[in-house]
């Protein structure tokens, strides 16, 4: 299956010399039709980087980024612009709403904008809001909703002309557990149902909740993927069975969990095994004797 978006070898760096700021190193991942999928990092990992340089906001210095098709990478300024405004949807820390506008106002925006016709915009606006779970808040403004219904609300005008891909910057970053977790039960929504290929950059550990994979950026380079998946038990029970995935680069080079080192103390060097089916990783024995 042809990815929906295809990241290649993207380096991105800012500055030069000694100052010389190494926002991405390298970074390969795919993300399939359909697929939801969170980049995860501390702050100043390069997950905001990784994202606006998919959404054509920035250009790496090397590498490439295919999206639907499209090398991004490759396109002038026009092409950016017919990208974003045919093929991409963004969703930000801030709302953007126009708060003198209803919330089905302000998702009806976005179609008003390309002349769809009446009665098919309301009928897009009232699927969207029951998407994002605020069909009762459609003549409601801005300054009349929490910030949680906000950030749906801006959710649903994002998908309202059917964009391929959805990008989502921190979309839950000022709002409170509880209410994250309605966002992002909105996006999986939306996702599910549309089919809305997702991709979103957080720092929120709750995210691991609401979806099936997430790529851990850390120090500019994707260093782990969990995969999440339901399986049934001998008694008929659903259980969520999460597996861990060191990335390899196209070098060998692979950045084992921090928990990990951490545990079994591993510093400078360790000692590698091939076995038959895996590679053995120990702590170095002989540091004790240098």
């Amino acid at each position: 299956m042809t990815a929906m978006v295809s990241v290649r070898g993207v380096h991105r760096t800012y500055g030069s010399g000694r100052t010389a700021v190494h926002a991405l190193r390298d970074v390969s991942f795919d993300v399939a039709p359909g697929e939801l999928v969170a980049l995860v990092g501390r702050s100043g990992s390069g997950k905001t980087t990784l994202l606006n340089v998919v959404g054509g906001l920035d250009r790496p210095d090397e590498g490439t980024v295919l999206v639907d098709g499209t090398e991004v990478t490759a396109l002038d300024d026009g092409g950016l612009v017919r990208l974003r405004r045919d093929v991409l949807a963004f969703v930000f820390q801030t709302f953007g709403l126009v708060p003198v506008l209803s919330a089905a106002e302000n998702v009806g925006v976005p179609l008003r904008l390309r002349a769809t016709p009446v009665a098919e915009r309301e009928r897009r606006v009232e699927l969207l809001l029951r998407l994002v779970g605020l069909a009762d808040h459609a003549d409601q403004r801005p300054e009349e909703m929490s910030g949680g219904q906000q950030q749906r609300v801006a959710i649903a005008a994002a998908v309202a002309n059917a964009p391929r891909v959805l990008l989502a910057d921190e979309p839950t970053g000022e709002l409170d557990e509880t209410t994250s977790g309605q966002v992002f039960e909105a996006i999986r929504h939306v996702n599910r149902e549309l089919g809305t290929t997702t991709l979103i950059v957080t720092h929120d550990p709750s995210v691991a909740e609401h979806v099936r994979r997430t790529v851990q950026i850390r120090d500019g380079r994707t260093s782990t993927e969990v995969l999440r998946r339901s399986t049934v038990d001998e008694h008929g029970r659903e259980q969520l069975v999460a597996e861990e995935f060191a990335v390899l680069d196209k070098v060998g080079r692979l950045q084992l969990p921090r928990e990990f080192v951490e545990a079994l103390e591993l510093r400078d060097r360790v000692r590698l095994g091939l076995e038959p089916d895996h590679v053995s990783v120990w702590p170095d024995a002989t540091e004790e004797d240098r």
